[in-house]
């Protein structure tokens, strides 16, 4: 057949499609720019389409965030009332493990897929390729961020914060992390990626981002940016945790052998009028110059019940082996059980350029 203009019609339509998903993202219609962008031949389709990706993942993490938000301020009442049950952040940090467990109970119930992908999909954001695998990641997701320690522990947010600005964003290639005098900043620039990277949906990590506003956390969107801030507050009863979380990208490998030669020592401990106080000596073979050492620290008593909070921070050290005393107020030893205890170390380190 002569003069057949198949292919330039497909060239047009790819080309007034592309036009279209333009249109559709300066709409903020992601959904709508993806339908017109997948398979579509335009040149400049794939980029688009990347970056529709990132922009669709930072709004749906803003819209989940935003409803938590919503359901905690309708769920509060206004005035303090000591027997009511507030919501935080730290309670859907929980409700993480509660979406795993159900996860987890349907596959083990049916040992198989079939009713287990819409809720395995909500906490992972991927379908799973068989039931081994999904239960391993059920199983991986809840060590990582502690639940069977934790899940019951009044102090929970330590935990999901350490998870959030160490365990799960160091060392990834889609978060930068940044430090001034006064403030800290995580800044995710490709969530899409991100989450992808990591395997948890969006919906799993605005409830994260959660947990650390209640630990003094600014949560922003900038475009396809989700952006952390932690402001440098510091007073004679209290520090801004999340600040020392804030290491720059620059120092992570040093991070990191640093905390894999990090070790903990309780060299004395007792009980006084005060509480529990411990003597703790930790290590730092490399004689590393540390700007800052902050460290949380949850008293465990020998049935496992988690009984109160010290922390310490820390300027301008580089010995081999730092000292320091934690001070648990309160705890008598009674509360200890068999004279006996455990301690869970977080600890946070920004060194000296």
């Amino acid at each position: 057949m002569e003069n057949n203009n198949y292919e330039q019609a497909i060239t047009l339509l790819a080309d007034v499609n592309y036009k279209l998903a333009e249109i559709a993202v300066d709409a903020e219609e992601y959904e709508d720019a993806v339908n017109l962008l997948v398979n579509n031949k335009n040149e400049n389709a794939f980029a688009l389409l990347a970056r529709v990706y990132e922009l669709k993942t930072a709004c749906d993490i803003e819209t989940f965030y935003n409803e938590m938000l919503n359901e905690i301020e309708e769920h509060n009442p206004d005035k303090w009332n000591p027997n009511f049950d507030y919501l935080d952040g730290a309670d859907y940090y929980l409700r993480i493990s509660d979406m795993l467990n159900e996860t987890y109970d349907i596959i083990i119930r049916d040992n198989k897929l079939d009713n287990a992908i819409d809720a395995f999909m909500n906490v992972f954001g991927y379908e799973p390729t068989s039931v081994t695998q999904a239960q391993k990641d059920i199983e991986k997701l809840s060590a990582d961020m502690g639940f069977e320690k934790f899940y019951d522990s009044p102090f929970c947010y330590y935990q999901g914060l350490y998870y959030v600005m160490d365990t799960l964003s160091k060392h990834s290639d889609f978060v930068r992390f940044e430090m001034t005098n006064t403030s800290g900043f995580m800044v995710v620039e490709q969530p899409y990626q991100f989450l992808k990277e990591k395997g948890i949906s969006a919906k799993t990590f605005a409830y994260l981002l959660g947990t650390c506003k209640d630990m003094g956390a600014k949560i922003d969107r900038d475009a396809e940016k989700i952006i952390v801030t932690f402001e440098n507050v510091q007073s004679d009863s209290y520090y801004s945790r999340g600040y020392y979380y804030c290491t720059p990208n620059s120092q992570h490998d040093k991070l990191s052998d640093f905390f894999s030669k990090l070790d903990f020592s309780i060299d004395r401990w007792g009980c006084d009028e005060i509480g529990v106080w411990m003597d703790i000596t930790i290590s730092n073979p490399g004689k590393h110059n540390l700007k800052y050492l902050s460290v949380d620290a949850v008293l465990i008593n020998v049935n496992g019940e988690h009984l109160e909070t010290a922390s310490v921070l820390l300027k301008n050290v580089s010995d081999t082996e730092i000292t320091f005393t934690l001070d648990f107020y309160d705890v008598t030893m009674e509360e200890l059980v068999e004279k006996n205890c455990s301690v869970e170390f977080f600890p946070a380190i920004v060194f000296n350029d």
